[in-house]
């Protein structure tokens, strides 16, 4: 088990917990951003809690370490990259250009779980 890499997992599920409380709370009902950008704020939210619970799954097999930083850099790269295109219109810059590079991050994870499979895939016939 990679204690380290469990551990950066716990970290990310409180960022996802934290984003989603704060989005359901401050984002509606302070700032009161836009139906749109609340979907956004939601997507990255949930991509992210996904993509740290499979990381916290994939620490309980110690070869499963190359994945999970393809994995991690497409959540944080995905995740960032939505939410500051949620807060575009409440930053002091526009952001919504930053929704290029979203799929960038999700290229980032389908390789990382590919790998991820692909690893197990030939552990097992090993």
């Amino acid at each position: 088990m990679d204690r380290k890499q469990l551990a950066l997992a716990c970290m990310l599920m409180a960022l996802a917990v934290s984003t989603g409380a704060f989005g359901a709370h401050f984002l509606r009902e302070t700032l009161h951003v836009s139906a749109r950008g609340l979907e956004v704020w939601d997507i990255a939210v949930r991509y992210l809690f996904w993509n740290a619970l499979g990381l916290g799954l994939l620490a309980l097999f110690p070869a499963q370490k190359s994945p999970s930083k393809l994995i991690l850099a497409g959540v944080l790269v995905f995740s960032a990259t939505l939410f500051l295109v949620a807060l575009n219109e409440h930053l002091p810059f526009r952001s919504n250009w930053l929704g290029a590079i979203t799929p960038v991050g999700g290229v980032l994870m389908i390789a990382g779980w590919l790998l991820a499979a692909r690893k197990f895939w030939k552990q097992r016939n090993d």
